[in-house]
């Protein structure tokens, strides 16, 4: 919603789906919520952290830091949304 991108990590992705569209999801999605959500990789285990920070730094650089949260960008009090008149 409002532009905003959201780029998290699960091992259930039916679940956490679910979580982010029934509004018990991350703060952000819960502040702004989900249009859609797209499946970009999939890394089990170690390396799943860096991955989920790579693709938070992609979109950032991409839609603007006002507008991305995730890996360690997760605060969702720094989004603000656009005035509606």
């Amino acid at each position: 919603e409002d532009g905003k991108k959201y780029v998290g990590k699960t091992t259930n992705i039916d679940r956490r789906m679910d979580q982010h569209f029934s509004g018990n999801g991350a703060k952000v999605t819960q502040k702004f919520k989900p249009i859609d959500g797209d499946i970009v990789a999939e890394c089990p285990g170690y390396f799943s952290n860096k991955l989920e920070q790579k693709h938070t730094d992609k979109n950032i650089k991409k839609h603007g830091y006002h507008n991305v949260r995730g890996g360690k960008y997760v605060n969702s009090k720094t989004l603000k949304g656009t005035k509606k008149i």
